[in-house]
């Protein structure tokens, strides 16, 4: 797979800058190598990404065995299942939306490693 830094400059201490960040990511300002475009990567760290997603999915399990009947049996099965894989909901939100919704932030790249993921938003000057 390629590298994030072989696309956009990261790095550049002139160029790049943090531009904010959470409990388990930080923003930066970056450039794509091919046209010089400003775009900001969020950097999720995936060791606090999956300790707030089983934090979560505790909850929402425990929340659902309240609430099901012996009927929800296929809808458990396949709770369970996504349950045992984590996903960066964000992620799945701005791939879907990608494109049609032009007053959204555009997702345009991905890039995982084993102890992050990277984000590549499309740049909004002012912070929005």
């Amino acid at each position: 797979s390629q590298h994030i830094l072989s696309k956009y400059d990261l790095l550049d201490p002139s160029l790049c800058r943090t531009l904010g960040h959470g409990a388990s990511s930080t923003v930066q300002l970056a450039y794509r190598r091919s046209d010089n475009l400003p775009v900001a990567v969020k950097t999720i760290a995936k060791h606090a990404a999956l300790r707030l997603w089983s934090k979560t999915n505790r909850w929402q399990t425990g929340a659902r065995r309240s609430m099901s009947s012996p009927r929800d049996g296929a809808d458990e099965l396949l709770q369970q299942r996504d349950r045992r894989r984590p996903r960066l909901e964000e992620v799945d939100v701005l791939m879907g939306i990608s494109g049609i919704c032009p007053d959204v932030v555009q997702l345009l790249d991905v890039y995982e490693t084993n102890q992050e993921v990277h984000l590549v938003l499309e740049y909004c000057h002012g912070g929005d």
